[in-house]
């Protein structure tokens, strides 16, 4: 219904509306697909342990977003373990079975430690920061300051 500007200030026959659409629209309320859900899931994945190879030390470890595959269902948690040494390496974890048990990805690759780690070889070099901070530094030239070349 309109009123004199042409605005909608009620409806009618919505009953026999409804019972036109009934047959070929779904509508589901909350309440009752909550009740046809899984329960909610809370999983705790442990960090790996680090490489106890003293020609690998790592100091830290850095996990990406978890991503599941859509159409295997297969979970990967790829993560990067930065190392104090001139190399860093990425890992993935593998879930078949929906985060219950893990392995590592085997990248396999010639040269490296392990055939779980690839090697990620970063630009410039190993830098001592003061007590026993070690840091990746890229070194360029003095600058001249503002104006000058």
């Amino acid at each position: 219904m309109l009123d004199e500007a042409g605005r909608v200030v009620g409806y009618q026959d919505l009953d026999k509306i409804g019972e036109t659409l009934r047959p070929v629209l779904l509508r589901r309320r909350k309440s009752e697909v909550l009740t046809q859900l899984p329960a909610r899931v809370a999983k705790t994945i442990f960090v790996p342990t680090a490489n106890v190879n003293p020609r690998f030390p790592q100091n830290c470890l850095q996990f990406s977003n978890p991503t599941v595959d859509q159409k295997t269902g297969i979970l990967y948690v790829p993560f990067l373990r930065f190392s104090n040494a001139n190399q860093d390496f990425i890992q993935m974890l593998i879930s078949e079975d929906a985060g219950d048990t893990f392995h590592f990805a085997k990248f396999n690759i010639p040269g490296a430690p392990d055939p779980t780690v690839m090697p990620v070889t970063q630009p410039g070099e190993l830098t001592a920061c003061g007590g026993t901070n070690i840091r990746l530094t890229i070194h360029g030239l003095a600058n001249p300051g503002p104006g000058n070349r």
